[in-house]
């Protein structure tokens, strides 16, 4: 995925796309699901470490408590519900 890939290479690109995933989670408690497939396939290119430098905290493999947090809406919906607010 080519946005996942820029993402990887570029850390201030990257950082900023984190804060607005953050922002979505917070106000409208969940992300659309193009961006939930970059950050899985960040994830994978990174061995699940999202940041560079981060250490690992848990096994690539152990399910991450977090993960479920939020649902997937479609893009329009989000667009709907920030402007709601």
């Amino acid at each position: 995925m080519a946005m996942a890939d820029y993402l990887a290479h570029n850390h201030k690109a990257l950082k900023k796309f984190l804060k607005k995933v953050e922002r979505d989670l917070k106000e409208v408690q969940g992300i659309n699901d193009w961006d939930r497939q970059v950050i899985l396939f960040l994830v994978g290119i990174n061995g699940g470490d999202i940041l560079p430098g981060s250490s690992r905290s848990q096994r690539v493999d152990e399910p991450d408590p977090e993960a479920g947090a939020g649902e997937y809406f479609p893009l329009q919906v989000i667009v709907q519900k920030r402007r709601s607010r």
